[in-house]
């Protein structure tokens, strides 16, 4: 880890603890239930995306294709978010995203063009 900066190793400790309260806060006793179901799982995203906008950290974005993107999260809203990297901001429709995952900071950023040759792809057993 010798390649990753300082401030980087901070930025993932402190998004570490932040998701951790944050899990905290959605315990069993607040689980959804059938009346309250979107407005729990709206709140979950918007607290799950903020912290990454706010602190900075890198994202893994996999799109349902199997494209991962990488980059930060600069911003987001109802129907998409915009990750920034090294090849410029992109804009992501929502519908179009299996998960978002924070990232370790040691992959390097790919640009779009590059990004297909980034796909997963599953082995025969």
């Amino acid at each position: 880890m010798d390649h990753i900066s300082h401030s980087q190793s901070n930025s993932d400790l402190a998004f570490s603890r932040r998701l951790g309260r944050l899990i905290e806060s959605y315990n069993a006793e607040a689980l959804p239930t059938s009346e309250n179901n979107m407005s729990n799982q709206a709140d979950l995203q918007y607290e799950f995306l903020q912290s990454l906008a706010t602190g900075k950290t890198l994202a893994n974005v996999y799109l349902i294709n199997g494209i991962r993107l990488s980059g930060y999260l600069v911003a987001f809203d109802t129907y998409a978010v915009m990750l920034e990297s090294a090849s410029g901001r992109q804009l992501v429709f929502k519908h179009a995203i299996s998960t978002v995952m924070p990232g370790t900071g040691d992959r390097v950023t790919r640009s779009v063009p590059e990004a297909a040759s980034n796909r997963v792809t599953a082995s025969r057993a």
